[in-house]
């Protein structure tokens, strides 16, 4: 999704909580995670087929993943290449209150450790005040 799209999807979302009720956004991928992770480039076989994988970071905060996977029992090749737009905790935190969520907190863990600033944090929620 583009940027304008997400936001069309979390104001959707944060329309649709309760008062009083509570939102989760869940980003299993940061960009802080990310550059940890990346960049990638390694062969694996995987149930018979070989496959090439090619991971990294690109434009500042975009991964680009190509992939290519070689069947030899059936002289297959497939390939496919994937482009995600990656945000900073803080980035993921502005967007939220760009969308109407406000005070919401970033969380390292879902036992509920707080991501200073929004850094690594893997869970975002807020709370709807009552209206």
């Amino acid at each position: 999704m583009d940027e304008i799209e997400l936001q069309y999807h979390i104001k959707k979302m944060w329309g649709a909580v309760k008062s009083n009720g509570i939102f989760l956004l869940n980003v299993p991928y940061s960009l802080e995670s990310a550059i940890e992770e990346m960049p990638v480039n390694k062969w694996e076989i995987i149930e018979g087929k070989y496959s090439l994988t090619d991971k990294r970071i690109v434009n500042e905060n975009v991964k680009r993943e190509h992939c290519v996977i070689i069947d030899p029992s059936s002289d297959q090749i497939d390939e496919w290449f994937e482009e995600q737009r990656y945000f900073y905790g803080n980035e993921i935190l502005d967007l939220l209150k760009r969308c109407g969520v406000k005070e919401a907190i970033g969380l390292i863990d879902i036992d509920g450790k707080v991501a200073a600033n929004g850094e690594n944090a893997k869970f975002f929620i807020a709370r709807k005040n009552q209206t």
